[in-house]
Order: structure tokens, then sequence, then C-alpha cells
């Protein structure tokens, strides 16, 4: 009766290491969707933020180069806060009077940015957009 016991402990050994090589790869995988989840969330409030300060940037200076502007400001707070586009950003800029926007005008940059996930090539792409109004008494007399 004591060897039948014993011959059952040793069918259930290995069998923990057997379910662990099962169910490793897919908390593994798990875990690194998670990881990529929560770096495309904190990645697009940032570009959100860049597309912000690019429309902020256009409509002070309007009267200028206002797609110029709207790019560097986008570049430098991309820069600012760490995100790394998998090439360069897209910057696009929307206002009723073209590249020429008026007092009045509400002027929208819109951001497309590719954020590098954590190996290999995977990208996901990310496009916020930002708006402002132009002063209707800026730079009148």
């Amino acid at each position: 009766m004591r060897a039948c016991r014993r011959r059952h402990w040793r069918d259930d050994r290995g069998s923990l290491a057997l379910e662990l090589s099962i169910l490793a790869p897919a908390i593994v995988a798990l875990l690194w969707m998670m990881i990529s989840a929560g770096r495309v969330a904190e990645s697009a409030s940032k570009v959100e933020g860049a597309a912000r300060d690019g429309a902020r940037a256009a409509s002070i200076n309007h009267r200028g180069q206002p797609r110029q502007a709207a790019e560097n400001a986008v570049q430098n707070s991309l820069h600012a806060n760490g995100v790394t586009c998998v090439g360069p950003p897209l910057v696009e800029l929307t206002s009723p009077h073209g590249d020429a926007p008026q007092p009045g005008d509400v002027v929208r940059v819109g951001v497309t940015c590719q954020v590098q996930l954590l190996w290999g090539g995977a990208h996901a792409t990310v496009h916020r957009e930002g708006a402002s109004m132009l002063d209707r008494y800026r730079g009148t007399q």
C-alpha cells in the first residue's frame, strides 16, 4: 500500500514546471501589452501638449511664418518631454485663411508621431490636434 502512494506522488512531479512553461509566454505577452499601452498613452498625452504648443506658437506668430513657428514649437515640446518619434513628426497647420491666419481665426495644428514600442520594429501611430484662436485685437492700433 505504501508503494502505491509513492508511485502516485512521483506521477505529479514536474507538472508545475510544465504548467509554468505553458503559462510563462502568455504572462510575458500580457506584461508587454500593458507596458506598450502605457507608453502609447503617455506619448499621446505629450503629443497632444506639443500640438497645443504648436497651435499657440502659430497664433502668436501669425504675421510672420506661422507654419515654421508651429513646427519649431512642436519639435521643441516633443524634445523637452522626451518623446522620440520614429522619423520626423508630421505637423499640419490649418486655418480658414491658409498659411496667413487673420485675427479671429482658429488655428489648428495636427501632430502625427510614430512611437516605438518596447522591442523590435513595432510602433504605434499617435495623432493629436491642438487649436488656438487669434486674438481679434492683436496687432491692431
